[in-house]
Order: C-alpha cells, then sequence, then structure tokens
C-alpha cells in the first residue's frame, strides 16, 4: 500500500488572506471601495452616517455572533478576513 502525502491544511489566517485578495477580492474590489458602497446603502435606509470602516466592524460582529452560537472554522476564517479588511481600509497593511 503506498502511503499518501499528507495534505498541509491552510491556517485560518492563511486562507482568509488567500479569498481577502484571492477570489473575493477580485469580485468586490478593495474593501474600501466595497463598504464604502455598503456604508451608503446603510447611510441612506437609515439615515445614519456608517464609514467603511464601521461596516467592517458590524460584518466582524455578525461572525463573532455566530462563533459564540456555534463553533465553525467558517466563522473564524471570516472574522479574520474582516479584521483585514478593516486593517486595509484604514491602511495598516501597508
Amino acid at each position: 500500500m503506498a502511503k499518501r502525502k499528507q495534505e498541509k491544511r491552510e491556517t485560518i489566517l492563511q486562507e482568509a488572506h488567500r479569498l481577502v485578495y484571492g477570489p473575493r477580492g477580485e469580485a468586490y474590489g478593495h474593501p474600501d471601495q466595497d463598504f464604502s458602497r455598503a456604508a451608503r446603502i446603510a447611510n441612506a435606509l437609515l439615515d445614519i452616517r456608517l464609514s467603511p470602516s464601521d461596516i467592517g466592524y458590524i460584518l466582524l460582529s455578525v461572525k463573532l455572533a455566530r462563533q459564540f452560537h456555534r463553533d465553525g472554522r467558517d466563522n473564524l476564517v471570516d472574522a479574520a478576513g474582516y479584521v483585514g479588511c478593516i486593517a486595509r481600509i484604514k491602511g495598516h497593511d501597508r
């Protein structure tokens, strides 16, 4: 019986980075552009002033709430991704 090579699974941070800078980044653009669109919609609907980073914190809050309800890798990957998006919006990734 031949030995199978063990596939090395990405860490949560590696997966989040790959998604933010890969498929999701390509699909939605830079987080500042993407979250700015969401902020404009929320501001118009709710008559409030949210910034793009505020949207990131709201999305992060949703993932944290889901994680507290039920542990799941997807929640952690997305939470890490949202933290990364907030960092990009605030210019901390330069």
